[in-house]
């Protein structure tokens, strides 16, 4: 699963977006423990790119841990959660341009 599977919230009926549904479970659960261990930075460089165009290192590179959780909230927003092994993130002035999350 890549991050371009996540679902835009409006194509979600909202009985299963999250929606005025107390205690709604993610509609999206991603996690670096179904790729392979050698691949799993890179994968979560990728998708994390894909959120939010960052530049990412760890030492931890070799047996990285990542997860993330993507619940709607409301009409073409998004809540999403992250818990991942200690990295280190830098957006360059390009990766601003690229896509800035505030607009």
């Amino acid at each position: 699963m890549s991050i371009a599977d996540i679902p835009d919230i409006s194509d979600i009926p909202e009985e299963t977006s999250g929606q005025d549904a107390p205690g709604a479970s993610p509609f999206l659960t991603m996690g670096s423990g179904s790729v392979p261990e050698p691949d799993r930075f890179s994968w979560w460089a990728e998708v994390v790119d894909e959120l939010m165009p960052v530049s990412i290192s760890s030492a931890h590179a070799p047996r990285f841990e990542g997860r993330l959780e993507a619940v709607g909230m409301l009409p073409r927003s998004q809540l999403t959660t992250f818990v991942f092994s200690p990295m280190t993130a830098r957006r360059s002035l390009a990766q601003l341009r690229r896509q800035d999350p505030e607009d």
